[in-house]
């Protein structure tokens, strides 16, 4: 079928051999723009091209109001450790809440004594009114403690204020009374009125004892007989015995205000 000319017609290019060139074209430039609209471009290999430079990002600081609360800080030392908390103190304070009363003439020896606090010893004073005549207060006796002491020498009752002082000047006080008594009435306070037995030619001492009264005693032998070559001093019998047998004898304690009593005792000696 195809048109062909004629003798003598003008010349025209086959229409097939024209067109064929200009399809192909127009059908390769569909593919190739449908084919960017569905596949994803390529992505370069890591290995391909140096990584892009590290860009630092800067960290951003907040700025905070500080808010009205009560904070405990903690100190670090050098080692990278955190120091011990110091732990809390208990209040000092005096733990003795009352004195004993006293007598004439009878030693007197009483306790005060104290807790809490930091650093020893406490150290004690009476810092306003003052102790019973005879008496006395140590500054400290042992750690935490002081001893009033002496010989009360008049009847009366006093009212002193004591303050303890720790190691690093805390202070308590507390106050006391202490009543004095009359004297007590005197006694021989020896266990048993039969004294040890004692050997010929051998030392022997043994005393005789009394409680009560005022201080100082006087001892003496008022009838009977000590043991050959035993004699009294103060209130020790002593010596070396030189013969055998058992004696008896009667021995009287006087104290300084005028009491006294007597007591029969016995010693055998062999």
């Amino acid at each position: 079928m195809g048109w062909l000319p004629k003798k003598g017609d003008r010349q025209i290019p086959n229409m097939r051999l024209a067109l064929g060139p200009v399809c192909f074209l127009l059908v390769a430039m569909a593919l190739t723009a449908l084919a960017a609209a569905t596949v994803p471009p390529a992505t370069a290999d890591a290995g391909d091209e140096d990584p892009p430079p590290a860009t630092r990002t800067p960290t951003a600081t907040a700025t905070l109001k500080p808010t009205m609360t009560t904070a405990t800080a903690t100190a670090t030392t050098p080692g990278g450790t955190s120091p011990t908390a110091t732990p809390t103190v208990p209040a000092l304070q005096i733990t003795t809440t009352s004195m004993p009363d006293g007598n004439i003439g009878t030693d007197y020896t009483a306790f005060i004594t104290s807790n809490g606090g930091m650093g020893t010893p406490h150290m004690f004073s009476i810092i306003s009114g003052s102790l019973p005549n005879g008496l006395s207060m140590a500054g400290s006796y042992g750690v935490q403690s002081t001893v009033v002491s002496g010989r009360p020498s008049t009847i009366q009752t006093t009212t002193f204020t004591v303050q303890v002082r720790d190691g690093t000047g805390h202070t308590a006080t507390r106050t006391f009374s202490i009543t004095v008594n009359s004297a007590r009435t005197l006694v021989i306070t020896n266990q048993s009125s039969t004294l040890a037995p004692g050997t010929v030619g051998s030392s022997y001492a043994i005393g005789l004892f009394a409680d009560g009264g005022t201080q100082p005693y006087t001892w003496a032998i008022t009838a009977g007989q000590l043991p050959p070559g035993l004699s009294l001093h103060g209130n020790i019998i002593q010596g070396t015995p030189s013969s055998a047998g058992t004696y008896t004898f009667t021995a009287r304690v006087s104290d300084s205000a005028g009491q006294q009593t007597s007591q029969q005792f016995s010693i055998t000696v062999s």
